[in-house]
């Protein structure tokens, strides 16, 4: 806790809320720099628009007037962006996923070959799938696998 001499001789860091000597023109904890804020007269005087003496009621008005034009150049500036964004969306249909299909199938059948070829017999898988059957699916399985994953990657 600081003394009370030189609790006047400290302010507050704006960034890091920082206790920092009123000497110092950075913080030496966030490197912020410390400037004095600008005095005004008001609280706010700062947010508010002044006008000039001369000014009327009716030129205050004319200031933030928007004309039809503008306001139908962002209207139609807001429609063009929601219909683009409608195009974009891809209608997903089964035809579409045909590549993730025909991967998915062709690695199934290669895993069945491989399945039969390392634990069937000559009468067959325990399913009576005959062994010299194993290297059509393996075959296929491949062809399949290999055509879906040129599909899938760019």
């Amino acid at each position: 806790m600081p003394f009370a001499k030189e609790t006047g001789m400290q302010r507050t860091c704006w960034k890091c809320e920082g206790s920092v000597s009123m000497h110092v023109p950075q913080c030496p904890y966030c490197s912020a720099f410390l400037q004095d804020p600008p005095v005004s007269s008001g609280g706010f005087s700062s947010c508010h628009i002044s006008f000039p003496e001369g000014a009327s009621k009716e030129e205050a008005e004319d200031l933030f007037a928007v004309s039809s034009e503008d306001w139908e150049a962002v209207l139609s500036d807001q429609n063009t962006a929601q219909e683009s964004r409608k195009q974009e969306v891809p209608e997903w249909t089964w035809l579409q996923s045909w590549p993730f299909i025909a991967l998915f199938v062709g690695i199934g059948l290669l895993a069945f070959a491989f399945l039969i070829l390392l634990f069937a017999t000559d009468n067959g898988l325990v399913l009576t799938w005959p062994k010299h059957r194993a290297y059509i699916y393996g075959l296929v399985g491949a062809l399949v696998a290999y055509f879906g994953y040129r599909k899938v990657s760019p």
